[in-house]
């Protein structure tokens, strides 16, 4: 129990020290096109909806707030990708009901996802990648290099969290 107290004390240090900075970080350097607040909040419901009814498979559940904040992203900014997936974890752990003694999937899931939305994010403006209303042939190439970045970070964090956690996890999740 007082190994379990010390990781979740360590998770919520590094939360309120990365996610905060991560956050501000993604407003001052990386500026978002303006967002009207009816569809801020509009985000918002849609993006709630879809992770408080995650998609239950192998005992793992999977939301798919990845396409709404894609959208988000290709719109309006990294700012507002990562405003929302904040958002969307807070809303798929009530829906998932974790209990006291798992809090800490809400603050390891937040900064994994912190860190595969700047990872990805990042890469998208460095290979030329703009926000805003372009054409699909001037978003395809920066794109597909921001869901490949996006995946293995992704799969990456997940590994290193299961390693954090004491758990033996395989590299690529198993389908």
């Amino acid at each position: 129990m007082e190994h379990h107290a010390t990781k979740l004390k360590l998770l919520f240090i590094c939360w309120l020290l990365l996610v905060p900075t991560g956050i501000i970080v993604a407003y001052q350097f990386f500026p978002s096109e303006p967002m009207e607040l009816y569809l801020v909040a509009a985000f918002l419901v849609f993006a709630g909806i879809v992770s408080y009814f995650p998609i239950i498979f192998n005992e793992t559940p999977i939301f798919l707030t990845q396409w709404i904040t894609l959208v988000a992203f290709l719109l309006h900014g990294l700012f507002y990708e990562i405003l929302f997936l904040q958002f969307s974890i807070i809303m798929l752990m009530f829906s998932l009901k974790i209990k006291k003694d798992e809090l800490y999937r809400y603050f390891l899931n937040s900064v994994m996802f912190l860190f595969v939305s700047l990872i990805s994010g990042i890469t998208f403006y460095a290979v030329g990648g703009e926000i805003g209303n372009h054409t699909f042939s001037d978003l395809i190439g920066p794109l597909i290099i921001y869901q490949l970045v996006n995946f293995i970070a992704n799969q990456i964090l997940y590994h290193w969290s299961g390693i954090f956690l004491g758990k033996k996890e395989r590299f690529f999740a198993k389908i």
